[in-house]
């Protein structure tokens, strides 16, 4: 039996809805955003803007596809060998991590995008 609380598996489980929720996100952006230049923007400037909203949301959906991951793996952990262990702790904060820089970059890709449509609206 798993020496996993209450507050830590339904708290896994929000990380890992929340990873889902971000891969979703970022990856429909980049489909939308490839979309929107090709409809809107006949001869686009500050590209560089849109390449880095591009970025932003790749980096965005690797980390949160590691986060996924890494959630499985310390909900696996934890079943088989509690979740009290130091290793244990160190895959929380990696999950945290993974988290906090997937949200930074959607963020900062919905930023840039939008720097490029204001920059390029006529």
């Amino acid at each position: 039996m798993p020496d996993l609380t209450e507050h830590e598996l339904e708290s896994t489980k929000m990380y890992h809805d929340s990873f889902k929720h971000l891969t979703t996100f970022s990856s429909g952006a980049i489909l939308l955003s490839s979309s929107v230049v090709a409809a809107f923007f006949k001869n686009p400037t500050t590209l560089g803007a849109l390449y880095l909203s591009l970025v932003c949301f790749l980096i965005s959906v690797a980390l949160a596809t590691l986060g996924l991951h890494a959630t499985v793996f310390y909900l696996n952990r934890a079943f088989r060998v509690g979740a009290t262990d130091a290793r244990a702790a160190r895959r929380r904060n990696r999950r945290d991590g993974f988290y906090t820089g997937s949200a930074f970059s959607a963020y900062l890709g919905v930023f840039s995008f939008g720097v490029f449509a204001l920059m390029n609206f006529n």
